[in-house]
């Protein structure tokens, strides 16, 4: 079904890239450098660096499928790849993935929040205005979502810059030695994972390619975003061992923070950690309403309905309650982001998503062959 009443104006090819970028660094920054520590110790930069070609190979089977199919998003095209009821079930099954990633950021932000920022404030508070600005967001349709990230996006990349240039004065490079001296090339692998699973997020662009006004450059905007993604990960994986160390980087939930909240880029300046929370938060509003907007876009679609705004309130309600509930502390969340978060999301965008590429290209062969045989 096309269905492009949700969203009447096109978005340009860098708008496409920077939604990308904002879909997976808000969250990445803050988990990924712990996460991949943990396992691979002072080579964590290598597991980074790593995920990069899990990223590439999302990247480049999202570009077969949606250049074979332009104009219809993942959840529209599917069924004419594994047939109808092999459609929708993937359908169901994009939209729910898109929800889980979207009330696992929820719960993210309140954890951040309330752990450093609004530690008296109720969660439900917390969340509960979070989705109510993100669904305003939605109901303004993708192409305002679009302009709104790429002002905020191009702000918050200035911003890690910063902190960035920041943290050069505290780095100890001798933190990184010995290379490969105290990992073995399973443990690095299996570092890979957790940048692995929040690179190959990229696969949203699956949502996004029919409403790009050049959907041909679809994957050189989704590569650009995944150099852009690497690049400033690997430098805050790096910031990150050089200042810490490994041993104390892996048991830190935001190691982010507190780079910048102990950091004093002069005499004269202090505590500039407000600064990097409001633009943390600006990214972090902009990745939920994305993934917000996405999911309830892929449930609209999947059911045939005319277009998606009559389920954005009971979806963000949903969210609302799935987040609170969902674990019961910091310590929870963090360990379910390293054991079960990178597996289930990986499971649909590199398993799913090659599913449907290898189904397209027998479909395309055998096809090909069909019809060669039916020629006299």
């Amino acid at each position: 079904m096309q269905d492009r009443v949700e969203s009447p104006n096109t978005i340009s090819s860098m708008q496409t890239m920077l939604l990308i970028v904002f879909t997976i660094l808000p969250t990445a920054i803050l988990f990924v450098p712990g996460i991949t520590s943990s396992f691979s110790k002072n080579d964590a930069w290598m597991s980074t660096l790593l995920a990069g070609f899990v990223g590439l190979l999302v990247a480049w089977l999202c570009a077969a499928l949606t250049s074979r199919y332009p104009g219809e998003t993942v959840i529209q095209f599917s069924g004419k790849i594994v047939g109808k009821w092999g459609g929708l079930a993937v359908g169901w099954m994009f939209s729910l993935y898109f929800l889980y990633v979207a009330y696992f950021v929820l719960r993210e932000f309140n954890d951040f929040m309330n752990t450093f920022v609004l530690p008296e404030t109720p969660s439900i508070f917390i969340v509960g205005s979070f989705t109510i600005l993100a669904a305003h967001g939605i109901y303004k349709g993708l192409d305002v979502l679009a302009r709104s990230n790429s002002v905020i996006g191009l702000i918050c990349l200035a911003a890690l810059g910063i902190v960035m240039l920041i943290m050069i004065n505290d780095m100890k490079w001798a933190e990184l030695l010995p290379i490969f001296g105290k990992n073995t090339t399973g443990s690095i692998v299996m570092g890979s994972f957790a940048p692995s699973c929040w690179i190959s997020e990229c696969a949203i662009i699956m949502m996004f390619a029919p409403y790009m006004n050049k959907p041909e450059q679809a994957m050189r905007m989704n590569m650009l975003a995944i150099a852009v993604i690497l690049v400033t990960l690997t430098l805050f994986v790096i910031g990150g061992l050089t200042i810490f160390g490994y041993d104390i980087l892996s048991r830190l939930h935001f190691p982010l923070f507190h780079v910048v909240k102990y950091a004093r880029p002069a005499e004269f300046l202090e505590r500039i950690d407000p600064v990097f929370i409001a633009v943390w938060i600006a990214g972090m509003i902009m990745k939920f309403s994305i993934y917000y907007y996405s999911g309830v876009l892929g449930l609209a679609q999947t059911l045939q309905l005319p277009n998606y705004r009559s389920l954005v309130l009971p979806t963000g309600m949903l969210l609302v309650a799935l987040s609170l509930i969902s674990w019961n502390n910091i310590a929870e969340l963090k360990q379910f982001s390293s054991d079960v978060f990178p597996p289930s999301v990986l499971f649909v965008t590199v398993g799913v998503t090659l599913l449907l590429a290898v189904g397209m290209w027998c479909r395309r062969l055998f096809g090909d062959k069909k019809a060669g045989a039916r020629q006299p």
